[in-house]
């Protein structure tokens, strides 16, 4: 194990890591094996300096290290009596940021699992088509033809009628993500509440949809016809390549990752234009564009049926997850001050989700109905001054 490595993380535990040493830790955390994790996280037990916490805290790391001797293989010393080391804290963050399993028992009345894949597409005469896997495998409506390929795909085409005119189609996800085949070959994947808004076919001289909420595109390359994504005040236009868009209105942003290609972007209000090339992510927002670090890998996680942040706020993480699990959030509840780095399947229920969460940011969820709330944990001296 490289010493640089073991510095960074010693810097991690102890707060003074900067960016760029934050961004090699989590590079080493995605490639590493899990026998070299375990051997960093052995390290850090053995030799960060100690430091006395609460009797709260002493309860949560005994969690912590329960899990890891029950998930990890044994290399994990005991803690030791009035003092702690902070690392065992930390590795369950570390644990999380490489997808690391630890179950939580966090306990709720009611619970909330991962949706089963729906469609919705609205066409033109205002026909409303919920697609699911428990339905026909066809459909033909008026210029249109619908194609279920598997539980999460559909191919839509146009009809064999070719003197009718392009119609415009809106297609919206409700919980869960959906892949769309278009008539072109292009291949949408749409996120949790999203919608794709696009003509079948396409115009002779270009292919243009607009995007609400996240999408992730393959282009299919077609020289004489440009593909355009309109979201919000940015314009993406592409020949072929994989990109991924994200435009959920209450963020008042979009976010764009280029995975492979080249791309034009341009802000139609202040008619700033860049070329982003593969591996580069930008955001635009009404006063212009901006260049974000690196994060492809999370941006696109989504894909594979992962929650992935690194060092995004609490708010953002929350609201991905109600959309998900179709929960609200009280969002006057939500800590400013929280960024989150974790990575952890879609497919657990809301209440261990929530459990990880409530691990790693020392913040208690509650869920009432359908809402969330986030409460500060009660401490000893919290409750000696009530």
């Amino acid at each position: 194990m490289a010493q640089n490595i073991i510095n960074i993380y010693s810097k991690y535990l102890d707060g003074t890591i900067n960016r760029v040493e934050l961004d090699l830790l989590f590079e080493y955390f995605e490639e590493t094996s899990e026998a070299e994790l375990r051997l960093l996280m052995d390290h850090a037990l053995t030799g960060a300096d100690s430091l006395p916490v609460t009797a709260d805290t002493q309860e949560s790391l005994q969690r912590v290290q329960q899990r890891l001797a029950e998930h990890t293989a044994p290399v994990v010393k005991p803690l030791w009596s009035g003092k702690i080391r902070r690392v065992a804290y930390v590795a369950a963050v570390a644990i999380l940021a490489i997808g690391f399993m630890i179950l939580y028992p966090y306990k709720q009345k009611e619970d909330f699992y991962a949706p089963t894949p729906v469609l919705s597409i609205r066409t033109t005469e205002g026909k409303v088509i919920d697609i699911h896997h428990q339905q026909d495998s066809i459909w033909n409506l008026t210029g249109l033809i619908i194609t279920r390929i598997d539980s999460q795909t559909v191919r839509i085409n146009r009809s064999t009628d070719k003197a009718l005119i392009p119609t415009q189609q809106v297609i919206s996800t409700d919980r869960s993500d959906f892949r769309i085949i278009l008539e072109d070959g292009s291949v949408v994947t749409l996120n949790a509440h999203s919608s794709l808004t696009l003509a079948v076919p396409f115009e002779e001289t270009r292919r243009e949809v607009s995007l609400w909420g996240e999408g992730f595109f393959q282009v299919s390359h077609d020289n004489e016809r440009p593909f355009l994504v309109h979201a919000n005040h940015t314009l993406i236009e592409v020949l072929g390549t994989q990109f991924n868009v994200r435009n959920y209105p209450e963020e008042k942003l979009v976010e764009t990752a280029l995975i492979e290609g080249k791309i034009a972007l341009s802000h139609t209000k202040g008619g700033q234009k860049i070329i982003l090339s593969p591996g580069q992510k930008v955001s635009s927002t009404d006063t212009g564009i901006a260049a974000m670090r690196n994060g492809v890998a999370q941006t696109i996680a989504w894909r594979d049926r992962y929650f992935a942040y690194e060092d995004q706020p609490l708010s953002r993480v929350l609201l991905d997850i109600c959309r998900w699990y179709g929960t609200t959030l009280d969002t006057q509840s939500v800590p400013n001050d929280k960024n989150i780095y974790m990575k952890i399947e879609k497919g657990l229920p809301l209440s261990e989700v929530l459990g990880l969460l409530e691990e790693t940011s020392n913040l208690h969820y509650q869920i009432e109905g359908r809402k969330i709330t986030i409460y500060k944990k009660e401490t000893p001296d919290n409750q000696r001054n009530e």
